[in-house]
């Protein structure tokens, strides 16, 4: 995250940086859907 701190010291991030890509999901979220019967196995190339 890159940001900085107000003089109350709150800091206001300016932008959060993602160590995943748009295909990544949360294993808690996965487990959920595979559980409800509605998860679909991504694709490879």
């Amino acid at each position: 995250t890159e940001g900085t701190f107000r003089p109350d010291g709150v800091f206001v991030a300016d932008s959060v940086l993602a160590k995943h890509d748009e295909t990544y999901m949360p294993k808690e979220v996965a487990e959920s859907l595979k559980s409800k019967g509605v998860w679909q196995e991504s694709k490879s190339d």
